[in-house]
């Protein structure tokens, strides 16, 4: 295990095949669809069997490659678990899903007329649009995963100074299930142009579900410990079958301001900000405002 001094960030020696394969099977996903398209165009196939072909050996050379590069670097878990990595990296799934959303629709309305006729570009990019959600999913797991060994590694290597569990804020979790929930159904409406209403119905239920599963799971009760070198996070979800972790190194945290009804850790940068409700502690809060005062600097 290695520390690097300048950022505070332990860095597991190794991830393993599994995570190798993982960060393998994302960037194949993102990438193997457009090259496909590429070649297809340049090339001018029109057999379907020789576009998947070639779209499967792509995904297998680029996906075995990442695989190779990434199994035994053990850095890149420690620029997973930084910063605003975690929210971009299964955010870029979205791209291709945008990309080739006209794919699928094209797919549909020649598989309704005539399916034999369905061309191949369009095949391949309704593909890609599957496959983005493939690399969403997988994006989401890999950083899981990365952030679980850091944290890990990390409260392996210190001392434990107090640990606490508590929620966020009620006010700040409202705003952010506001937030969210806005933002996920502009797009819909934007698509009601183009779509039935019965679909827009049904696309509205599944985001206004999705949405509220996921908000309800990223804000729910976390616990804490903190340590010379930094404060681990740690949330379990799916009835306590998944747990993910978190290690915020020191470095990354600024101050630390208190009011009535919470406790917030300023983080450098454009970095979130850790929150937590003063009210929902379940320890006494002023044992953990004076270590946290003790380790950062407080303003009012």
């Amino acid at each position: 295990m290695k520390y690097n001094t300048e950022n505070s960030v332990v860095s597991p020696d190794g991830l393993g095949p599994r995570f190798g394969v993982l960060v393998g099977s994302y960037v194949a996903a993102l990438i193997a669809p457009t090259l496909t398209l590429f070649t297809v165009e340049y090339l001018g196939l029109r057999s379907k069997v020789l576009a998947f072909a070639v779209l499967g050996t792509l995904g297998i050379t680029i996906g075995s490659g990442t695989a190779f590069l990434t199994t035994d670097n053990g850095q890149i878990a420690s620029w997973l678990n930084s910063g605003w990595v975690a929210w971009l990296f299964p955010l870029l799934g979205l791209v291709p899903m945008m990309a080739y959303h006209f794919s699928v629709l094209e797919v549909v309305a020649f598989y309704l007329i005539d399916p034999a006729s369905i061309p191949v570009s369009s095949l391949v990019g309704a593909t890609g649009f599957l496959l983005g959600i493939v690399a969403a999913v997988a994006g989401e797991i890999a950083i899981r995963a990365a952030r679980n060994r850091v944290a890990s590694s990390a409260i392996a290597s210190e001392n434990v100074l107090i640990e606490w569990t508590s929620r966020w804020p009620r006010a700040h979790r409202i705003k952010v299930q506001i937030f969210t929930m806005v933002t996920g159904l502009v797009p819909v409406g934007l698509l009601s142009f183009w779509i039935p209403p019965h679909l827009t119905v049904l696309t509205a239920l599944v985001v206004v579900v999705t949405v509220s599963s996921t908000t309800n799971t990223v804000l729910s009760d976390r616990a804490y410990k903190l340590t010379p070198a930094g404060l681990e996070q740690r949330r379990s979800g799916s009835g306590k079958l998944v747990t993910w972790h978190q290690f915020i190194p020191k470095s990354q945290m600024k101050y630390v301001t208190v009011s009535k009804n919470d406790v917030i850790l300023h983080r450098s940068g454009l970095l979130p900000s850790i929150r937590f409700d003063r009210n929902d502690l379940r320890f006494d809060d002023e044992e953990i405002i004076n270590n946290l005062e003790e380790y950062l600097n407080r303003r009012e």
